[in-house]
């Protein structure tokens, strides 16, 4: 048996925990999404700095066998996990 790990930042675990939260194929605006990752922050908010953010978590979850289009980009709008069912392996406090 195998494991991969990555590490991320708290930008890459603030995006990537806001995707989960919503439903498959449901898109997430850029906004909202700037708004989330971005909260409180002095640093500027750019669709350039959310691409690359979201390359950055591409690139990190394929290295661990996740597709590359689990993060998707619905063009002018914002980002959906596309097609892949998430299921919790842990939930506060109850394994399932």
């Amino acid at each position: 048996m195998y494991f991969k790990v990555v590490t991320l930042n708290d930008a890459q675990l603030r995006l990537l925990l806001l995707l989960l939260d919503n439903k498959t194929e449901t898109v997430v605006l850029k906004n909202d999404i700037m708004d989330s990752v971005w909260r409180g922050c002095d640093e500027y908010q750019t669709n350039q700095r959310l691409w690359y953010l979201i390359k950055v978590l591409r690139n990190k979850l394929t290295s661990i066998g996740i597709s590359e289009n689990f993060i998707s980009n619905a063009h002018g709008i914002g980002y959906y996990l596309k097609g892949h069912d998430v299921h919790p392996i842990f939930c506060e406090g109850n394994s399932i």
